[in-house]
């Protein structure tokens, strides 16, 4: 529930045990761990946490997977070593049951720390949890703002997902992104005259506009908030899943839309979309901008006499 996120379970611990930070493997990715980042979520701090080749189930020496060799390799100069060489600050976990029994936690975590000492002039400290994600974003101030990625294009984010819906598939196929007073409304009313083709509901605060990845008010809303917004397509297609790689053979379906025309002068937006939906169609009109700028000057004007009391 750290990433993707679950909303209930970041408002307990804000609003319950006063959690300041905590950490993931999975964002943006688990593989490749080099890329893995962090970011801050309901004023929590989410820190990028590596993997020392322990889990849950191997908490005896002789039950390791591929043998007991295998987890000396990963610490004496393996994917352990690798990690703390090009990790500033390292979050490791390895389960408390792997504390007793064979005590491998005990044995790796030794292991590494005399292993970094022997072969790098590297000096290792320990802070506290909320200490190392205050100084990690220090580091990497670029990191605060998450960006959300669909969970229905890696099998283990869909596995943590924990949208009841799944709502896989009913993410917009097009984004109509502007600018404004161009006739954007009137190309989203005249698409969805076709019986294929939905658009997004309205909002309380934008109207027909969603303004999802141009506001960070609503950007920060969730992906679940996002996709609740889209209408529920019940459609039939087939998908098969490699890791971070996502093939979809679609068969006739609904085609959606959205459209906020913020989108167009918008510096994050691109980014955002496309973290989230990489293969959206963009749909831009662009008209004669000095009949443009004098169609915004009228919007303007009647919106400044309506507002003006005195008039």
């Amino acid at each position: 529930g750290v990433y993707p996120v679950h909303e209930p379970l970041y408002a307990a611990w804000r609003e319950v045990w006063g959690v300041k930070a905590t950490s993931t493997e999975e964002y943006m990715h688990l593989k490749p761990g080099y890329k893995r980042r962090g970011f801050i979520y309901r004023d929590i701090k989410v820190v990028p946490r590596q993997t020392c080749g322990l889990f849950t189930h191997t908490f005896k020496r002789s039950e390791y997977p591929g043998g007991f060799h295998r987890l000396q390799e990963n610490v004496l100069g393996g994917e352990m070593f690798e990690s703390i060489l090009h990790n500033v600050i390292c979050i490791f976990m390895t389960h408390v049951s792997n504390y007793g029994h064979d005590r491998l936690g005990n044995y790796v975590a030794k292991a590494a720390v005399e292993y970094v000492q022997r072969w790098t002039n590297l000096q290792l400290s320990y802070v506290a949890p909320h200490v190392a994600a205050e100084e990690y974003f220090l580091l990497y101030a670029e990191e605060v703002a998450p960006f959300w990625q669909d969970p229905c294009r890696d099998p283990r984010h869909y596995a943590i997902w924990s949208d009841e819906r799944r709502r896989c598939f009913n993410l917009p196929n097009a984004l109509i992104v502007g600018p404004q007073k161009t006739g954007t409304t009137a190309l989203l009313n005249f698409m969805t005259l076709h019986p294929k083709i939905s658009r997004n509901h309205n909002t309380a605060r934008h109207f027909e506009e969603m303004q999802f990845f141009s506001n960070d008010q609503n950007y920060l809303n969730g992906l679940d908030w996002y996709m609740r917004h889209m209408p529920m397509i019940h459609v039939e297609r087939n998908r098969t899943i490699t890791y971070n790689v996502s093939t979809l053979i679609t068969k006739p379906s609904h085609f959606i839309v959205e459209k906020s025309a913020t989108y167009f002068d918008s510096y994050l937006a691109p980014l955002r979309a496309w973290r989230l939906m990489p293969s959206v169609k963009v749909i831009a009109i662009l008209v004669d901008p000095i009949k443009r700028a004098y169609s915004w000057y009228q919007v303007s004007t009647v919106a400044v006499l309506i507002s003006d009391t005195s008039i």
